[in-house]
């Protein structure tokens, strides 16, 4: 399989190859697990080397390849299929980076200011990747069910009764709340594309989480 991560492959490619993952994989009977796991690696490295721009593909397949369950491996051989674990890896990565950029601080704001503080200004680099993550977050949420109260195909679960990966930035089964509340944040700041890509991603999770963000709109109101 060709690198996914490596400059040798154009971006089209790499899209129309996470494209054809996402339809193949639901068809694939326990894929092997060294394809699994390979798969995790290079898609878990490509959400946070792409531009916002060719996220829907990558969030899309990596969700489709967690969610998938490889057969046994063989002895000696590397476990795959860290399946919901890696999902909520990510969240806690795209969520703690757009946390960290909310709290920098802000030259001129008053140390009580709290969450009414203004946003703060971003370079292009911090630009970048606060889009990045903001987009990703909402496409996660789209993708995969965080809050589910049963365990989601692929996890590995012992028995059905068993608690499924939960992100560690989010009480459990508070998930997509949360993300909500930090998407509301950076749609409101002054940086028109930032402020965009943070609206796209709250359009994500309205397709899955209506009752949540009706609920955020009612109390701020």
């Amino acid at each position: 399989m060709p690198s996914l991560v490596g400059s040798e492959m154009c971006i089209r490619d790499r899209q129309a190859l996470c494209c054809a993952l996402t339809h193949a994989l639901p068809l694939v009977r326990k894929p092997a697990p060294a394809l699994v796991t390979a798969l995790e690696k290079q898609l878990g490295a490509l959400v946070f080397t792409q531009g916002a721009a060719q996220l829907p593909a990558a969030v899309e397949a990596l969700c489709a390849v967690a969610h998938c369950e490889p057969s046994a491996p063989a002895a000696g051989a590397d476990v795959a299929g860290s399946g919901a674990r890696l999902l909520c890896e990510v969240y806690d990565r795209f969520w703690r980076l757009l946390a960290d950029r909310r709290s920098a601080p802000i030259a001129g704001a008053s140390a009580g200011a709290g969450a009414r503080a203004p946003p703060p200004p971003l370079d292009e680099q911090s630009a970048s990747g606060v889009m990045r993550a903001s987009f990703g977050l909402g496409l996660l949420c789209r993708f995969h069910d965080f809050d589910a109260p049963c365990p989601p195909p692929g996890t590995g679960a012992a028995a059905p009764a068993a608690s499924p990966p939960a992100p560690a930035s989010a009480p459990r089964g508070k998930a997509n709340e949360e993300a909500l509340k930090m998407l509301f944040g950076w749609a409101k700041h002054p940086r028109l594309d930032v402020s965009l890509h943070a609206l796209r991603a709250l359009g994500f999770l309205w397709a899955v989480s209506y009752t949540h963000l009706r609920a955020h709109e009612t109390r701020h109101d």
